[in-house]
């Protein structure tokens, strides 16, 4: 029988997240901090390199989510792995796993782990995109990406995102693989973490488009509610923040249209 989630937190991350009083929403140990881990493969795993420590920062300062701005680069064979409930893939260029990788994958994701990919440069049916479905079918079999209904958990585990925004809005949905009823692994085509990419002095790397800046903070409300929703699964689903709080603090963004 695999293991819940929280099993999974319990046991394979030997206690590096620890789940207590779900009920009333205190998901996180507080004394616990998360590090945002990256897969490295055989390929350009990193063309965003400095993404992560953005996210980082801004899970600190708008969230009560630890975090650690250590970056952590593992690959599949690297027992650490099972220490990181959420792993990040990102790309834009085809990739394989070895046999022995993808069954490492299969494990991990089959024992309560998360799988973020996110495309850096995408274009439907491009080559990342192809190794993309390929590697869910190879770690799956039949089971394929599946587009995510606009009400799903991951578009209100912390704010309430009313679009899958990125760098670029070539895509209006997400797509995941679920499994045992949990979202195991979560695609965001637009280029996440390119909104977020940042050079010296902290200016943008990027210009986004087509919704400027309203839009860069929609992603960066996205990768927030991703990482909630990793580390804390389905506990919003009955505990998404109420719209009055949402109208007090003013966090609605006009959301971005396509050209």
């Amino acid at each position: 029988m695999s293991q819940t989630r929280r099993q999974f937190l319990g046991t394979a991350l030997a206690s590096a997240l620890t789940f207590a009083g779900l009920s009333d929403g205190n998901a996180l140990g507080k004394r616990t901090l998360v590090k945002l881990a990256q897969l490295r493969y055989a390929g350009n795993w990193n063309p965003r390199p400095n993404a992560r420590t953005k996210l980082a920062q801004e899970l600190r300062f708008r969230t009560s989510v630890p975090v650690d701005y250590t970056l952590v680069n593992l690959s599949l064979d690297d027992p650490k792995l099972f220490y990181h409930p959420l792993l990040i893939l990102c790309g834009d260029r085809p990739f394989t796993l070895s046999d022995d990788e993808t069954r490492t994958l299969r494990r991990y994701l089959s024992l309560g782990g998360f799988l973020w990919i996110d495309a850096a440069d995408f274009v439907a049916g491009n080559q990342f995109d192809a190794s993309v479905r390929k590697l869910v079918g190879q770690l799956f079999g039949a089971r394929k990406l599946s587009k995510l209904p606009s009400d799903h958990v991951v578009f209100r585990s912390f704010y309430r995102v009313s679009s899958p925004a990125g760098r670029v809005l070539v895509r209006d949905y997400l797509e995941g693989v679920t499994l045992d009823r949990r979202l195991c692994i979560l695609y965001t085509p637009n280029d996440v973490f390119g909104a977020l990419e940042q050079v010296a002095l902290g200016n943008w790397k990027y210009d986004v488009s087509p919704g400027g800046a309203g839009q860069r903070q929609m992603a960066m409300r996205l990768a927030i509610n991703i990482v909630e929703y990793a580390l804390c699964l389905n506990y919003k689903s009955d505990q998404v923040h109420l719209d009055y709080l949402l109208r007090k603090r003013q966090w609605y963004i006009r959301r971005p249209t396509r050209p």
